[in-house]
């Protein structure tokens, strides 16, 4: 019994985030982010399909890939923590993603440093990939 009260605290006292990713998230997309910290640019492949979990995101230009992990949604923005795990170390760990519904074939993502949230240090544009 007492095991029982222990598991059902745990169950019940642990975060559950259960929304679903938007339909208008799904496809590929592509684009050029702009760091402003950095003064530099970056090419962006970032894709989602009905069965993934998560989106996956990659990053040619600096080498490395990742996903984006779902937190929260506010409003209209979708607030993902970006996950690296394709050579870790050459982009940051655990930024914060905000990316928000602009058109069919456009999203419009700004990023901030996992220390700073509030702080916007790159801003991208996706743009649908348009398929043969």
């Amino acid at each position: 019994m007492k095991r029982h009260l222990t598991l059902l605290l745990l169950l019940f006292s642990a975060p559950i985030f259960t929304q679903s990713l938007p339909a208008w998230l799904y496809g590929e997309w592509d684009g050029i982010g702009q760091q402003s910290n950095t003064n530099t640019e970056w090419l962006t492949w970032m894709t989602l399909y009905r069965d993934d979990a998560v989106p996956a995101v990659d990053y040619p230009s600096l080498e490395c890939s990742g996903q984006w992990e779902l937190q929260r949604v506010e409003g209209k923005t979708w607030i993902f923590r970006e996950v690296i795990t394709k050579t870790v170390g050459r982009c940051s760990q655990h930024d914060w993603v905000y990316v928000r519904y602009h058109s069919e074939e456009t999203l419009e993502v700004t990023y901030a440093h996992s220390w700073a949230p509030e702080n916007i240090i790159a801003t991208l544009t996706l743009r649908r990939r348009q398929l043969p």
